[in-house]
């Protein structure tokens, strides 16, 4: 992708299924693709909750509370380095 201010970027897939990150070449992360050999099924489906849930926390001095998605961040901020990796840590050869 080119910018506007006529920088050439790239950005991983959004349905891409894995991704790596090699520092000694780069900080940005490598989609990979990777071809499931069957699709999985799953065991047992999860209950559907019969209610909303209300999480009260009044009590404590709260008015909202920020619900955040588990995602990988170089610092504790909103710059998020992958948001589809809860961490890079932990690679494996395959997803399996």
């Amino acid at each position: 992708m080119i910018t506007s201010s006529g920088e050439c970027i790239d950005r991983l897939p959004v349905l891409i299924k894995r991704e790596t990150q090699d520092l000694s070449v780069r900080k940005a992360y490598d989609a990979i693709f990777w071809n499931l050999p069957e699709k999985y099924v799953w065991k047992e489906t999860p209950p559907k909750p019969e209610s909303l849930r209300n999480y009260e926390a009044h009590h404590l001095g709260y008015n909202a509370i920020q619900l955040m998605t588990v995602m990988e961040n170089a610092s504790f901020s909103y710059r998020v380095t992958n948001i589809f990796a809860i961490s890079s840590r932990y690679v494996i050869d395959t997803p399996e």
